[in-house]
């Protein structure tokens, strides 16, 4: 068993399906209700100043507009839509229950790390030359790095015409730094019957991200790079999406105050199964009603600290109820031999 080499992978900032093709025969009953959903789509993608093309690749005769594509072919009825346009596609077809072949799906993770394209393609050629001296990398797996002067550096991993492509590029490069330097994109396309047998794992997963993040996950272990991507917030709220909204205010103050060990969990199952156990009664099964704790009360601002000597020193005479001062020297009877205040002053006063 040959050694894992190790990489941080980075913090995802997003991650789940970028693209989808299917194809599927006219005859089925819910294909015009999925096709009217995607040419309503090229409506509103065309509303929005996109052009709208007639297209013919792969001989499917259609149109594209705006990432949307629709098609026809020897009685087949070609889908496809990319980037977060995918995930609409994969809804319809869900709901309406339609039978179709996937013939590509693309998977995506968008990462961010702290360093530059140059840094990482250094870190990147090491990672790969020291996964080829551990023979965890196959001979016949072709892994290159290229480097680009307008959109940055690229690795490439198997050939473009097979069932499997791997690729991992500096976005911020690429999108010509339209996004904040640093983020990076990890990228698997899967083709023909790899493409059949991932779509039928896309359609009946519960969350596409958590498929992209295990998929991408095993990819690099097969190239022998034990990539560990560090998305504790987005696991979090992968698990809260999965509640209903009313408790999801409740959920998060269990998180951030209750129990922040949620912090250090990883997995959203998990999460998710930990909040059900405190959130729900497992009598009943019915909701628990927690009350957050109403914050403190703002203090009111304290007064300098000559005014709060001034004002105790008051409270202190109030409380002795002591008569004012000329008041004292009236009623005080003179002595020529009393050393008080009183006496003592008066005597300066009659000398004077």
């Amino acid at each position: 068993m040959p050694k894992l080499v190790h990489d941080v992978g980075g913090r995802v900032l997003e991650c789940g399906l970028d693209y989808l093709r299917v194809t599927a025969h006219d005859v089925e009953k819910s294909l015009p209700n999925v096709l009217h959903g995607v040419k309503a789509m090229q409506d509103a993608q065309e509303d929005a100043g996109h052009k709208r093309l007639r297209s013919g690749a792969e001989g499917f005769q259609g149109e594209t507009c705006g990432g949307w594509r629709y098609g026809h072919r020897d009685g087949l009825t070609l889908l496809e839509a990319s980037s977060e346009r995918s995930n609409h596609l994969l809804q319809a077809i869900k709901g309406a229950g339609l039978d179709c072949r996937g013939t590509r799906v693309d998977l995506h993770v968008t990462y961010k790390r702290a360093v530059h394209d140059d840094e990482w393609a250094v870190e990147m050629r090491h990672l790969v030359r020291e996964a080829e001296q551990q023979k965890a990398i196959k001979r016949q797996i072709k892994c290159e790095i290229i480097d680009d002067p307008k959109k940055g550096s690229t690795l490439y991993c198997y050939a473009r015409q097979s069932r499997r492509y791997l690729r991992d590029y500096d976005k911020a490069a690429e999108q010509r730094h339209k996004v904040p330097l640093g983020t990076f994109r990890a990228e698997a396309e899967y083709k023909r019957e790899m493409a059949r047998a991932m779509f039928q794992r896309v359609r009946h997963c519960g969350d596409p991200r958590m498929l992209a993040l295990d998929v991408l996950t095993a990819e690099w272990r097969r190239l022998g790079i034990d990539r560990r991507w560090n998305w504790k917030g987005q696991s979090i709220d992968m698990a809260l999406e999965s509640r209903p909204s009313d408790q999801i205010v409740t959920a998060r103050w269990f998180i951030n105050t209750a129990v922040p060990a949620f912090h250090r969990l990883t997995d959203p199952s998990l999460i998710a199964e930990c909040l059900e156990r405190l959130l729900t009664d497992p009598a009943t099964g019915a909701y628990k009603e927690f009350a957050p704790p109403e914050p403190a009360p703002l203090r009111a601002p304290r007064a300098p600290r000559k005014e709060v000597a001034a004002a105790a020193r008051k409270k202190v005479k109030e409380s002795l109820d002591l008569p004012p001062r000329g008041a004292q020297m009236a009623a005080h009877e003179f002595n020529d031999t009393c050393n008080c205040d009183i006496c003592l002053a008066r005597r300066s006063a009659d000398e004077a």
